[in-house]
């Protein structure tokens, strides 16, 4: 519910048609694969697992830094 409600936020900023719909879909979809993907590396304990949810994480926080700086230019 959290999470919606700041990706309703994000759109309305955004002012993108259907935002929010595309942002949780997104959202959604890596809810799904990502226990897929890192089921196989899950043997006899957790630590390569959280690795690859680690990097994958800091990955996305640089992805939405760069995104959210060429908007920021875009708007300005």
């Amino acid at each position: 519910m959290g999470i919606t409600m700041l990706v309703i936020q994000l759109s309305n900023q955004w002012q993108q048609p259907n935002g929010a719909a595309k942002l949780t879909t997104i959202y959604s979809i890596g809810q799904i694969l990502g226990p897929l993907c890192v089921a196989p590396f899950i043997h006899t304990n957790y630590l390569p697992s959280f690795k690859i949810a680690s990097i994958i994480l800091a990955l996305g926080l640089l992805l939405s830094i760069i995104i959210f700086t060429q908007t920021k230019n875009k708007t300005n």
